[in-house]
């Protein structure tokens, strides 16, 4: 996270704790005493804004943290929890939506208004096996997602509306935890 012109790292633990550090040059500094974020797991942290972060775990719950000053201040949590574990976030910058996928098998879809964060409605939605890895296109609002039937599906993200997934492909035997996009070629590994 970039704050003020100052660069800090976010990290998160199985324990369910969320801390804030400073990075100066060669080392990392502790600036926030560990914080209980969560009901336990924290599979996914995502950058939003300058000083922001979310996080989400295996309780359903997705909370905004914000550094200020050098405290991690917690801003607001997700107004439903969802129905398993949530396993990614990303979030889009272009509409300023945040979209979480985990062991429900969907895609949720979250905007931040005041101190909570609030379900937008999808008008695709999708049910299958448990999603554990989920990555968004910055430029072409492209979703890729990949889980526990081993199929990478790829999804059209575009002024907060989702598509039916548009490409699915088996791409591995059993569960896949993860993919990224290449962010100046496009193509996703």
């Amino acid at each position: 996270i970039k704050s003020n012109g100052t660069d800090y790292v976010v990290s998160a633990a199985a324990n369910g704790l969320i801390r804030a550090w400073r990075w100066d040059q060669n080392s990392l500094i502790p600036i926030s005493p560990a914080t209980a974020a969560h009901e336990g797991r924290i599979f996914a942290l995502e950058f939003v804004d300058e000083g922001q972060v979310l996080s989400a775990g295996v309780d359903g719950v997705i909370h905004v943290w914000c550094l200020k000053g050098e405290q991690l201040e917690h801003i607001a949590t997700s107004n439903a929890n969802m129905s398993g574990a949530v396993l990614a976030i990303k979030f889009d910058s272009r509409s300023g939506v945040a979209l979480s996928a985990g062991m429900d098998g969907s895609i949720t879809a979250w905007k931040l208004d005041d101190k909570t964060l609030t379900r937008v409605p999808l008008p695709a939605t999708f049910k299958g096996d448990g999603m554990l890895g989920l990555d968004l296109h910055p430029q072409s609002g492209t979703i890729m997602s990949v889980g526990l039937d081993g199929a990478l599906r790829a999804w059209r993200f575009e002024a907060s509306n989702l598509s039916s997934p548009v490409v699915v492909a088996q791409a591995h035997e059993g569960w896949v935890r993860c993919m990224e996009f290449d962010g100046e070629s496009g193509f996703a590994a």
